[in-house]
């Protein structure tokens, strides 16, 4: 089976066995149940891994495991891909609070989304460098982490509702500008919010489609009809005080 990252998670011990393995480190997974993503169950499998890589997947038995590998017996357990949390903040650093004081993110916080079987997070309205410096303290105590995916401060119009993790926008020129420079700082999404008129948020996903990056928003005076049409991929509406997700792909 062609190769592939390596995100199955089973529980506690594939958590424990792979975020510090070595890229020649072989680690055999065998007799659970193997859900692959594709819709396709496999029961009394041997999923074999290689540093981060999976190797391949298939019949108990039938999998040539390399001498020396480590061996966990999953027997009763399931495997299943990394789940992604879509949408989620750690709020680590000087800007994250709504005051400004900032906060202090406990750096084991990653371990329970690992733990649970997440593997991916996207981070959804946070300073790049805030969240890249706080995970540079969480690696250097040699701990894990899940693959962190940015969307950048939220992107929003005079009188924001949270300066300190907003990025301001003045006009439409302003918001094509702000969307190439987080997408230049490693954004892979962009998060609109309450304060942004509908032709900012237009220029916004012009400039995100350009480039293949998804637009997604908390939205207040915009129509979000309005927005889904231009092609706003996801949206919380405010409503009586509380938000309304609804996510679009």
């Amino acid at each position: 089976m062609r190769a592939v990252r390596a995100s199955l998670v089973l529980g506690w011990m594939l958590v424990a066995a792979t975020p510090l393995a070595a890229q020649d480190r072989w680690l055999a997974i065998e007799g659970g149940t193997v859900f692959d993503g594709t819709g396709a169950v496999h029961e009394n499998a041997t999923v074999l891994v290689r540093g981060d890589r999976i190797e391949g997947i298939g019949p108990a038995g039938q999998i040539e495991i390399p001498a020396g590998a480590e061996r966990i017996d999953a027997t009763g357990k399931f495997l299943t891909p990394g789940f992604i949390d879509l949408h989620f903040h750690y709020s680590p650093g000087p800007h994250a609070s709504i005051d400004g004081t900032g906060t202090d993110a406990n750096p084991e916080l990653p371990l329970l989304f690992l733990a649970n079987g997440v593997t991916t997070q996207r981070e959804m309205g946070q300073w790049i460098n805030d969240n890249e410096n706080w995970l540079t303290t969480v690696r250097t105590l040699g701990l894990a982490a899940p693959r962190l995916l940015y969307s950048g401060p939220i992107l929003d119009g005079r009188d924001t509702a949270y300066p300190t993790i907003s990025r301001v926008l003045l006009d439409e020129m302003d918001a094509r500008m702000a969307a190439n420079e987080l997408m230049d700082a490693g954004a892979t999404s962009l998060k609109v919010y309450f304060r942004l008129s509908l032709a900012q948020v237009a220029a916004i996903i012009e400039e995100a489609d350009r480039r293949n990056v998804p637009v997604h928003g908390h939205l207040e005076i915009v129509d979000p009809i309005a927005a889904i049409r231009l092609g706003l991929g996801a949206c919380a509406v405010e409503a009586d005080g509380a938000a309304r997700f609804g996510w679009l792909w």
